[in-house]
């Protein structure tokens, strides 16, 4: 028995809701209930008594009649390999996948048309007796003149072609046949053995096992035969699907089993002695274990065997070698010999688990505790009210009503979307003990059960899942979030699979473990946990925000207390057109916006208006002062001052000035000083230069020379020059004149001295000198007189003085000018200083000139820094002196600017038309466009009209007022027009019917503002980004929860286990050495105690028996699924449960219990379910499922799942009308990839025949039209099923069919399955056929809960279609037969109920808001389809794309959306959105006002999901098809003909024969062995019921099979061999061959259609009615046929 698990790994809550991180308190130990105890004992002694009566003791291999292979009969085929290692794993048998090798041609080209070659190794060539006129032709044979064939009797070269058939026979075809028959061989086994794997995943019936039996014994005794083996070892058949080898390998989570039994029956001695000698030495094994290919495993065992079982037993060894198995004999023979067979499975292991939980219960040292869900299958319902206080969650959907509408509430942890029902299940999970779901067909329970688990495994509990068959559970794994997945080990068809998910999870768990830290993992949680705090609330508020949108929106509309539905209002403000957008402003029916104004305002604002019209523009601007333009002659002045300014300034511009460095005042002021002083400069140089002396260039030079000594000279005589010049200038006007030589003469100087002082003049020598001087003396004349009196003589001296000075100063002067050009003096005298001051003057003042010139010019380049000149005398100043006048100018001008900017102030920035023209005025002033006369005109008329304006100010008073009234009540826009827009004719912003505009820019404000469908968008938008938020927050919290509980649960024992396992594996190595068994068995031992370390296991019921240990409650749930079909012998699985979810259908199939001995059964029920729970006993029973145990069990906590994802609604609805009381909500629509139309296509085979319980016409329609599809590419990435509605007879004959003529790679390709419907129960297929078997007259009504089970799975396992092959029609059918009759008129009509499926797409619309919304889509040319049902739903309209897009639209028409709606439409949109759907809204109202938008958004929407016009076609309403067909004509729909390769493969290029007879009921000549005989043989035609409309001009005459047949057989009855173009080439002229004959085929581009019906007649397999099956037709060599002989008919 396995190890047990850690108890700190199997303590957990019951509950579902989510433990505290707190430990659990410690609960009181309470014994388990005795009687509790001794119910359990009973039922288990009531299960093994049950699975001990069905072990039915077989004692010969052959017995089983099923697989049986002994390694003799396979060791020398090829492609079969035997104990096949590869690294730890060994294969004991392999099987390759080969293929047909064709015969060889022969070499010889004169024998070729002579052999006819078979494609069967075991049946050798024979040569034709003779060839046919085209044939010899082919051949190149030379006949006579006179022939036309040749027989090989009377052939010249037969000895020659006879004795190449030798050498052909004995050399190229017996070695081929030699290689190809083991090759055939090899090929049927691997058929068997891939047909035998799906059996055991998904037997039809009984359980199966397949086993390797060693030791061979065989007896024959008493009439009793024994051939068994005495030892087998369970096995798994794997699959590469790469390299498409089939594995044969050895379980190695079950024992290998002694097989004792038979040698009980048998009788034979010490048979007990040699079981417990075997099981011991078999449990002793260490290096190596149980193996046919290991003698010393089992040597010992079979040696035993012989020597205790039978004194003359024997004992035959092959010693290493393979030997077949010993055949019956009066002597045993126990031999080393082994095989490979199928069997019913043992419930063995079962029964030694059910015997370990007795012990277990029987123990007393051992005190139990019986979990409550155990406890309640054994114990009285209570009669008190259930406390149904479930706990509300919340997850990653919301739902209403079930799910936390605020966010608040436990967290549920499902990863993947869930439905109300979902929800449900965890909330009484939470609250009890077990659970039953009924889970009809497509329902999602394997969606529900990943949910379940996920919540689970993230609580920190263990799960198991569990089923009575695979296929439920094979893509549960796959379901879970990919974090956690590894934690599901999913032992499911192969342990090997299983080894290798439990170590990659043993691993990881070591791994993660060892790396985990707490608390790192603490606050990852603990920030999810907050995030998702924050998410949930978010949701809440946009759910409450989208509720609110959408009441509003639907909510009706109280005006003038009238209430107003959205419709009716959109209505009115469509009609009402562009008055309801009159107002521009968004007034709403709020009483802020109820009018303050009038009529009668309003009229006084028109009339104010009409007053004011084009000048309304003035209204709120200030106009101009009524006093701008009044000095008119001031305005004129300053035009002509700017036109001055102007001037300057162009001038200035244009470069012609010199600009000041700035235009400040002090620069201005300086410039105004320059231009004087430059000015009195240039008059002083022009006054030098009027009469300028000659010599002026020599001063000029002397001047440009400072040190000059001349310079110098002359400046140093210039006081002598003065004097002079002023004595000169003092004689002017007292002339004195002295006689000649008187100056010579001292004594008068003297005399004159004296005189001058008053004295005598003449001293003491007067007498001597004084007659001479005297006489000097008297001829002095002052002013032409002669001296008198001091005064006078004082002139005298003063003369005598300066006529020396000047004689001195001249002598000097003329003496420093000899050398310049500077003038000599001419004159004497005082005249002297005269002449040289004229010099020395022009010298100063030139002097001063050229000083001032200096200064001068640095004033100028400083106030012009531009100019480049210099103030000089020979340089014109004249137009620096303009520069700086029209400087000075323009600054007096300036002031003139400084008016117009005080007019441009005045007049203000106010844009009318006075304003512009003032400002216009204003700025013209001043330039030269206009005149003097110009300015003072639009001055005065300026004038003028700014007085008028001021006359009108009362007018704009009044439309200023009534605005003022507008605005406050909330149009400020209307208000705005009122001030703005002129009233021009009849005043259109004053109409008289302004109350009426009111009333609909209300209304129209108030739909935009209820009908925020983009805030709805945007908001629906935001909650799906939070809910995929929220799912990965989840996801990740689940990943993090889940191993923080394994972290919590990581006891020292289980990290011990782990590296233990780890160690153990690694130790195994390649596990090819001699220890490598012992080193698995340590693994095995090691992965016992790792075990309870995986917190979820997922396998069927009988693994759970292998692979666990016996002890209670070691699981927190048990899932139990598909559990219609599972009896108590799941008992094992429910004692290992704390909780129960028990998922299954009792309207699917159930435990079939056909042939079970009521007598039998109800003995051992009385016996050991008396004790039980009264109202238990009956499902308890054997015949009764656990569902139905179950479901009376937790009556109570009995819940069904209705959304189904899994067929097209048409296909579903049969079982949903039929046996679901239409509860179920079908939420699948096919998308474009995967839609099928029709979806039901219900075909009438005509010529269909009941053959025992086979159908061969109907299975030869489901070969070909399996044939068909796997020839069409749409039809490449599909899967195929095939099940019965009778029996399995049929379905064996299907699947032989198939297999033999489609072949396995095609099985493969589209995974098809074939049984009776209980084969496929938790599976489904894209394509399913249903053959209904039966006939008229032999079809018994079927009736009962198993039959209705059976249809209702059959019928349900199709996704997108589902093909009824039936040979009987409904009048056929006794009115008894509900359940037959019923699919046939499913298949007719699948919604009877809903005429408005077949209606035009249009006229389903509901509306004139749908009909309007189709019609705008369809003329886009976009596929758009109405009322497309989804659910119990219909979603209005579905547009599709390509590549499988979509989007649904609803439209929201108040009358069937009103607000109170609103919430269950946003529900049922979350439902839609969770099945895939994109869904886009509007409301009736809206498109009412904005058709326009409202499509160019949808079109937008469309193009941004890359949906395009015509991208996609329109989805059929035609969900059925009726079609007809026979095994003779076969139909349209047929692409091709079932025919042979060798057939088809010929050419059409053939001469034709001669042909007489073509009436098909007349004689036909035929030729037996040689010999003329004429034998009538007859083909009657097959009725077929007529059309239900003309035949088209294609159709009315087309030939049929029977004519072709017909024809055929006369054209053979010359006794011939025809190849099948020959006979084209002659049916070509005997057919009556019409337009619709002779159409091209579908299949094959170089025949015509009436081509395929010789196909299908000249078909050697495949067809049931060609003439190779009514054996009147054989083969007479590749591709050629003739009659048949009398032997072969």
């Amino acid at each position: 028995m396995p190890i047990s698990y850690d108890p700190a790994l199997t303590a957990s809550p019951s509950a579902v809701a989510e433990p505290e991180h707190t430990p659990d308190p410690i609960v009181p130990f309470e014994p388990a209930n005795p009687l509790v105890v001794s119910r359990m004992l009973d039922l288990i002694d009531y299960v093994i008594s049950v699975e001990k009566d069905k072990l039915k003791i077989v004692t010969d291999v052959a017995d089983h009649r099923a697989f049986n292979r002994n390694t003799a009969q396979l060791v020398e085929l090829p492609g079969v390999h035997f104990n096949a290692v590869d690294g730890d794993e060994v294969a004991w048998l392999k099987v390759e996948r080969l293929t047909k090798v064709p015969p060889p041609a022969p070499d010889d080209e004169e024998l070729r048309p002579w052999v006819i070659l078979l494609d069967d190794p075991a049946k050798q060539p024979r040569l034709r007796e003779g060839l046919t006129a085209s044939e010899v032709l082919q051949a190149k044979i030379s006949l006579e003149s006179d022939q036309t064939s040749v027989s090989l009797n009377e052939f010249s070269g037969r000895d020659a072609i006879e004795a190449a058939f030798a050498t052909y026979l004995e050399d190229p075809w017996k070695r081929w046949a030699e290689q190809e028959k083991p090759r055939r061989e090899t090929m049927t086994l691997y058929g068997s053995l891939f047909a035998l794997q799906a059996a055991l995943a998904a037997p039809d019936g009984t359980p199966q096992e397949f086993v390797c039996g060693i030791g061979y014994a065989a007896l024959a005794r008493g009439g009793k035969h024994l051939c068994y083996p005495l030892l087998t070892v369970p096995l798994d058949i794997e699959l590469d699907h790469k390299s498409h080898v089939i594995s044969v390998v050895p379980r190695e989570e079950v024992s290998p089993a002694v097989e004792a039994d038979p040698l009980d029956v048998l009788e034979l001695k010490q048979v007990d002695a040699w079981r417990k000698d075997a099981r011991r030495i078999l449990d002793a094994l260490e290096d190596s274990p149980l193996s046919p290919f290991a003698p010393e495993t089992y040597d010992v065992i079979l040696r035993h065997a012989a020597a205790l079982l039978d004194p003359q037993a024997r004992y035959v060894d092959g010693e290493g070698e393979i030997i077949t198995p010993p055949a019956p004999g009066p002597e045993l023979i126990v031999s080393s010999a082994f095989g490979f067979f199928q069997r019913e499975r043992r419930a063995t292991q079962l029964m030694a688990d059910l015997l370990g939980f007795r012990a277990l219960l029987e123990d007393g040292d051992v005190p139990l505790e019986i979990p409550g869900a155990i406890a309640a299958l054994f114990t009285e319902p209570s009669s008190a009210v259930a406390d149904e206080d479930f706990p509300t969650f919340r997850g990653i959907n919301s739902i209403p009503g079930v799910t936390s509408s605020d966010g608040a509430g436990a967290d549920l942890f499902f990863p993947k979307p869930f439905n109300g029902e979902q929800v449900q299940i965890a909330q009484r999970l939470a609250v009890g003990d077990g659970v039953v779901v009924q889970g009809p067909p497509g329902t999602g329970k394997t969606h529900t059960i990943a949910n379940i688990i996920s919540h689970y495994l993230a609580t920190g509990r263990r799960v198991l899942v569990t089923s009575q068959k695979t296929p439920a559970l094979q893509v549960l794994q796959e379901q879970l979030p990919a974090p956690i997945r590894p934690l599901a080990v999913s032992l499911l068809d192969s342990d090997r699979e299983g080894l290798r998910q439990f170590r990659a999870s043993v691993d990881l768990i070591a791994e993660r473990l060892q790396g985990l830290r707490r608390s790192e993992i603490d606050s990852e949680i603990d920030t999810l946990d907050s995030r998702i705090d924050g998410l949930h609330r978010t949701l809440a508020n946009l759910d409450r925000q989208i509720e609110e949108l959408g009441r509003n929106a639907l909510q009706s509309v109280m005006l003038n207390d009238q209430a107003i539905p959205p419709l009716d209002a959109a209505k009115e403000v469509w009609e009402a057109g562009d008055d309801a957008w009159w107002i521009e402003d968004a007034i709403t029916p709020d009483p802020r916006h109820t009018p303050s104004f009038g009529s009668d305002d309003l009229a006084a604002c028109r009339l104010a208006r009409s007053e004011l019209g084009e000048l309304l523009g003035y209204l709120g601007k200030p106009l101009p002062p009524a006093d701008l333009f009044a000095d008119i002659e001031a305005i004129v002045s300053t035009h002509t001052d700017l036109a001055q300014a102007a001037a300057i300034r162009r001038e200035i511009n244009s470069g012609a000035l010199w600009p000041l460095v700035d235009e400040t005042p002090e620069t201005l002021d300086a410039a105004a000083v320059l231009h004087e002083r430059l000015s009195a400069w240039t008059l002083k140089r022009d006054a030098l230069g009027k009469n300028a002396p000659p010599w002026d260039n020599a001063l000029e030079a002397l001047l440009a020379a400072p040190s000059d000594p001349l310079l110098l000279a002359i400046r140093g005589l210039k006081n002598d020059a003065s004097e002079l010049a002023d004595d000169h200038a003092w004689f002017m006007t007292r002339p004195v004149e002295l006689p000649a030589e008187a100056l010579d003469d001292p004594r008068f100087v003297a005399a004159v001295e004296g005189l001058q002082s008053g004295g005598q003049g003449l001293g003491g020598l007067a007498g001597l000198f004084a007659r001479r001087t005297k006489q000097s003396l008297s001829g002095v004349r002052l002013r032409g007189k002669p001296p008198r009196g001091a005064e006078e003589w004082q002139a005298v001296a003063r003369h005598i003085r300066s006529q020396e000075r000047a004689t001195m100063f001249t002598a000097s002067w003329n003496h420093a000018c000899t050398t310049s050009d500077v003038p000599r003096l001419a004159s004497t005298g005082p005249a002297a200083g005269r002449e040289a001051m004229r010099v020395v003057d022009r010298l100063e003042s030139l002097f001063a000139l050229h000083s001032e010139a200096v200064v001068l010019t640095k004033e100028v380049s400083i106030l012009l820094p531009q100019w480049r000149g210099a103030v000089e005398r020979h340089q014109d100043m004249g137009s620096t002196l303009y520069c700086l006048k029209l400087h000075l100018d323009r600054a007096r001008l300036a002031k003139a600017e400084g008016v117009r900017r005080h007019l441009l102030v005045e007049i203000g920035a106010h844009e009318t038309e006075l304003h512009a023209d003032a400002r216009a005025l204003v700025s013209s002033l001043g330039m030269d466009a206009m005149s003097v006369t110009e300015c003072r005109e639009q001055a005065i008329a300026l004038s003028g009209r700014i007085e008028h304006l001021h006359r009108l100010r009362p007018h704009f008073d009044t439309v200023n007022d009534v605005a003022e009234k507008v605005t406050s009540s909330g149009a400020p826009r209307w208000a705005s027009r009122l001030c703005s827009a002129p009233a021009i004719g009849e005043d259109v912003w004053c109409p008289s019917d302004w109350r009426r505009r009111w009333r609909l820019r209300q209304l129209a404000s108030w739909l935009d503002a209820s009908q925020k469908l983009g805030a709805f968008r945007t908001l629906h938008a935001e909650r799906q980004r939070a809910e995929g938020d929220l799912s990965r927050a989840y996801t990740r919290l689940i990943e993090q929860r889940t191993w923080r509980e394994l972290k919590k649960q990581a006891s020292p024992a289980v990290m011990t286990a782990l590296s233990a396992y780890a160690v153990a594996v690694g130790r195994i190595g390649k596990g090819t050495g001699k220890s490598a068994n012992r080193h698995r068995k340590t693994a095995r031992h090691a992965a016992n105690a790792v075990k309870g370390a995986l917190p979820c296991w997922i396998m069927p019921h009988h693994r759970v028996s292998e692979s666990l240990p016996a002890e209670l409650g070691i699981f927190d749930l048990v899932i139990v699924d598909e559990a219609s079909q599972s009896t108590l012998a799941a008992l094992p699985a429910l004692f290992r449960a704390r909780q129960i979810l028990v998922v299954g259908d009792d309207k699917q199939v159930s435990p079939d219990h056909v042939g079970l001995a009521m007598d039998q059964a109800n003995a051992r029920a009385a016996r050991y379910l008396t004790s039980q729970v009264a109202l238990f006993q009956a499902p308890m029973r054997e015949e009764a499922s656990l569902y139905d145990l179950a479901s009376v069990i937790f009556g109570g906590d009995n819940l069904m799942l209705r959304e189904h994802f899994r067929c097209a609604a048409p296909i579903i609805e049969f079982s949903k009308r039929q046996f679901y009381r239409n509860e179920l909500r079908p939420l699948r629509l096919s998308k474009s990839s995967e839609r099928l139309d029709p979806v039901l296509i219900d075909v009438r085979v005509t010529d269909g025949y009941r053959k025992g319980k086979t159908n061969p016409p109907e299975a030869d329609y489901i070969v070909s039209e399996l044939r068909r599809m796997g020839d069409d590419p749409s039809f490449d990435d599909r899967t195929f099923g095939v099940t019965t509605l009778l029996g399995t007879e049929q379905a064996a004959l299907i699947y032989k069919r198939i297999e033999g003529e489609l072949g396995i790679p095609f099985i493969e390709k589209y995974h098809l399955r074939v049984g009776d419907p209980s084969a496929f129960q938790g599976d489904e297929r894209d394509v399913m056929f249903l053959s209904m078997v039966v006939t008229a007259g032999n079809a018994t009504a079927l009736s009962g809960l198993g039959y209705e089970q059976r249809f209702n799975v059959a019928a349900s396992r199709a996704r997108e279609r589902m093909i009824l092959v039936r040979s009987i029609e409904l009048d056929q059918l006794s009115p008894r037969d509900a359940l037959r009759r019923a699919i046939l008129e499913h298949f007719r009509s699948p919604f009877p109920a809903d005429a408005a499926d077949m209606q035009d797409a249009r006229d389903r619309c509901e509306s004139d808001f749908e009909r309007e919304m189709f019609d705008l889509l369809a003329e886009r040319g976009y596929s758009v389809d109405t009322q497309v049902k989804v659910g119990a739903h219909r979603i209005d309209m579905v547009v599709d794309g390509d590549e499988d897009r979509r989007l649904a639209i609803e439209c929201d028409g108040d009358r069937y959306h009103g607000p109170e709606q609103w919430p269950s439409d946003m529900a049922r949109q979350r439902t839609l959105e969770r099945a895939g759907w994109r869904v886009w809204r509007c409301f009736a109202s809206r498109f009412v006002r904005e058709r326009t938008a409202v499509v160019e958004e949808l079109a937008e929407l469309l193009s941004t999901m890359d949906i395009q016009p015509r991208s996609a076609s329109g989805r059929s309403r035609t969900y059925t098809e009726l079609r007809e067909w026979n095994s003779l004509s076969g139909t349209n729909e047929i692409d091709e003909a079932d025919t042979d390769e060798d057939d088809a493969s010929l050419g059409d290029d053939l001469l034709s024969g001669e042909t007489t007879n073509t009436d098909p009921l007349q004689p036909v000549a035929t030729r037996w062995n040689g010999h003329d005989t004429t034998e009538t043989i007859s083909i009657a035609p097959i009725g077929i019921s007529e059309p239900s409309s003309p035949p088209s001009a294609n159709t009315a005459q087309r030939v049929t099979e029977t004519d072709v047949q017909a024809a055929i057989l006369e054209l053979l009855g010359n006794g011939e061999v025809w190849t099948n173009a020959e006979l084209k080439q002659a049916l070509s002229h005997v057919l009556p061959l019409h337009a619709g004959d002779r159409q091209q085929s579908s299949s094959r581009p170089n025949e015509e259609k009436w081509e395929e019906l010789v196909n299908n007649a000249l078909a050697s397999s495949g067809r049931s009615n060609s003439l190779y099956a009514r054996g009147l037709v054989s083969k007479a060599g590749f591709g050629m046929h003739r009659l048949a002989e009398r032997d072969d008919r």
